[in-house]
């Protein structure tokens, strides 16, 4: 006896055997796990599943629910067929929910008629053109019977989604609603977290400010404490200041007569005086100096005058505190001058004042740097050099210039071993003692610089009268303008 297994099988392929006849497109798929569809294939470019049922018993209505819900896995279109041997398998039932569903109902008699009515088809005596068959018309108007069910159940399923989403519209919008809150809700509490952070963050700095604030107060408060006792000190410190601003003003205004009185007794102790206005010829304590022109002159005579003269303007340089650039030994008439400056000499930079047993070149160059010290004395006072070779004049332009006030830098000097001494309190001594060392130093000054002459005294002659000095002043000036305005013939310098 065949088993149910072997009859469904054979039943299966006994079906697919006769679709293939009649020119319709299939495959067989049944077996375990086929998923209810036996055999599946196309016509006419829509898809089909058939379920073949070779049951004794008869089919009812539930295989075809069955079909249905397999055919919700299916491609939209899909048409359903159950297969079974007989016609009088199918239950009323089935037939009328097939006329409702997307699968119909085949029997096998019904493929067997349509085969046999395609063999037995008798030939035609002419070969006209092939024409639909009556399986063609079946098979097609089965195909169009179902095209308008589904298009009826897809015009069901249409309204019933409409209705649906109509009645649950409300719905819908509330669930859209509670979405877009929720994700809202979400961003706010990921905000949240983050001020939660920033306003902790924020606390911790806003304590360490409060206590570098804290610390800065107290820092303030020594800082004004200090300020006070620090204004304090400089009120003390401006009383002194204005003390000793007034106490320096004194002093100064009495260095300066001091500086011209002891400019003024170098004046007395040298002499310079005029021995022929035309010539604008000089004499230094009665011994006459030519103006750099030595030729047929004394050498004895000319080395003293240059002496006296290296002598004053030394003492000129120490009580103005210039530094001169030629420094000079004044030893009378064997004095001597030293050139440190310039780079073309070689190592004998000592140069005679005297021309006696000499180079003269080396004399007359000793007599030019003579007269640029004098030079840089004057313009150290805004005096300007009319002729570097007026020796005599030069000197005493400038010695009347000081004297008289009319220069137009004057220097105020303090001499080099007059020392301001200065109490506990660092304030000025007094104007007593200053005067007391002024005088100390004058009376030294003046027998460091008198030499004696055959036409001077050994007494100190008194300070001319300022009215005397400026008019002594304009003549010398009348007559240095009134000389020639050639300029010196000398050596050439490596300073200006």
């Amino acid at each position: 006896m065949t088993s149910a297994v072997v009859r469904g099988r054979t039943f299966e392929l006994e079906i697919v055997v006769k679709l293939r006849k009649v020119g319709i497109e299939c495959m067989h798929t049944g077996g375990r796990g086929d998923g209810g569809i036996d055999i599946r294939g196309r016509i006419a470019g829509i898809p089909y599943v058939i379920q073949c049922k070779n049951w004794r018993r008869k089919i009812y209505p539930d295989t075809i629910r069955s079909l249905e819900g397999v055919l919700t896995r299916q491609p939209n279109g899909t048409i359903g067929v159950v297969v079974a041997p007989l016609k009088g398998k199918f239950t009323s039932g089935v037939i009328e929910t097939s006329r409702t569903s997307f699968v119909s109902g085949f029997s096998r008699c019904q493929m067997d008629v349509g085969q046999k009515s395609k063999q037995n088809r008798a030939p035609s005596p002419q070969e006209a053109k092939r024409s639909y068959t009556y399986d063609d018309i079946l098979r097609l108007n089965s195909i169009e019977n179902c095209l308008i069910d589904m298009q009826r159940s897809r015009d069901d399923i249409m309204s019933n989604i409409g209705q649906i989403l109509e009645k649950e519209k409300s719905k819908l919008v509330l669930q859209r609603e509670k979405s877009s809150s929720s994700l809202r809700l979400s961003r706010y509490y990921a905000e949240i977290v983050d001020k939660s952070k920033a306003l902790e963050e924020d606390r911790r700095r806003i304590t360490s400010l409060r206590e570098n604030i804290r610390s800065r107060r107290v820092a303030l408060e020594e800082a004004k404490k200090r300020y006070q006792t620090g204004n304090g000190y400089l009120e003390e410190s401006q009383k002194i200041l204005e003390r000793d601003r007034e106490s320096l003003s004194s002093t100064t205004s009495k260095l300066c007569v001091r500086q011209r009185e002891l400019v003024a007794d170098l004046l007395t102790i040298y002499p310079i005086d005029p021995i022929d206005a035309k010539t604008f010829s000089f004499k230094i304590l009665g011994v006459p100096l030519p103006n750099s022109v030595f030729t047929g002159c004394d050498d004895e005579q000319v080395a003293t005058a240059l002496g006296f003269t290296c002598h004053l303007t030394y003492m000129l340089a120490y009580y103005l505190c210039v530094p001169i650039r030629f420094p000079m030994i004044p030893m009378s008439s064997r004095s001597t001058i030293r050139d440190p400056i310039s780079a073309s000499l070689g190592e004998s930079r000592q140069f005679p004042l005297h021309a006696k047993g000499v180079d003269g070149y080396r004399f007359e160059y000793a007599v030019f740097l003579l007269n640029k010290n004098i030079e840089q004395l004057m313009n150290s006072q805004g005096i300007n050099v009319l002729d570097l070779r007026n020796t005599l004049p030069n000197l005493k332009y400038l010695i009347l210039s000081l004297s008289s006030g009319q220069s137009s830098n004057p220097r105020k000097i303090i001499p080099h071993n007059c020392a301001i001494p200065r109490n506990t309190n660092n304030a000025i001594a007094s104007t007593s003692n200053l005067d007391h060392l002024l005088e100390e130093e004058e009376r030294e000054e003046n027998l460091l610089s008198f030499s004696k002459s055959p036409n001077t005294s050994n007494s100190i002659r008194p300070i001319d009268s300022s009215k005397r000095s400026r008019n002594v002043i304009n003549t010398l000036q009348k007559s240095t303008i009134g000389s020639h305005q050639k300029s010196s013939q000398g050596f050439e310098l490596g300073v200006t």
